[in-house]
This record gives C-alpha cells, sequence and structure tokens, in this order.
C-alpha cells in the first residue's frame, strides 16, 4: 500500500480545507510562542541592566557617604587644629 490511496481518497479531499486550517493553527501558535520567548529574553535583558544600574548606584551612593564623613572628618581636624592655635 503506497501513498497514492491519500490522492485517491475522497475523505482527504473533504477534510483537506480543515487539515490546512489545523496546519494554520499550528503554525500561529508557534509563532506566538516565539514570539513570547523573545520577549522573555529582552526582558531578562532589560531586568539584568536594572540589576547592574542598581548596584551601580548603590555603590556609588556608599563611595558618597564615605567620602562625605571623610569630609566631616577633615573638617573637624582642621576646626581642632585652628581652636588649638588660638
Amino acid at each position: 500500500m503506497g501513498m497514492g490511496w491519500i490522492v485517491r481518497n475522497p475523505w482527504v479531499w473533504a477534510k483537506l480545507p480543515s487539515l490546512l486550517d489545523v496546519v494554520v493553527l499550528v503554525a500561529e501558535v508557534l509563532v506566538e510562542l516565539k514570539a513570547i520567548d523573545w520577549s522573555l529574553q529582552l526582558m531578562e535583558g532589560e531586568a539584568m541592566r536594572q540589576a547592574i544600574f542598581d548596584s551601580d548606584c548603590r555603590n556609588a551612593i556608599k563611595k558618597l557617604l564615605r567620602m562625605e564623613a571623610k569630609r566631616t572628618e577633615i573638617e573637624n581636624r582642621v576646626k581642632e587644629i585652628r581652636d588649638a592655635a588660638s
């Protein structure tokens, strides 16, 4: 039994439009799934960039706080020296 029975079978020809609809529907679903996958990858990349930015901001704030503490320490030391000199 070869593949010729499919071509000669009237049931196949009667069901062909609905079978094509199923094939098109499956293709559309696959395209949507791929689009969702791409969107998720983009969102993961954006989340990664945001996390790096947040980390950089936290590090910059810590550095500014250390610099402010050092400035205050220097100002206090200068004040002590001026008070001692007068």
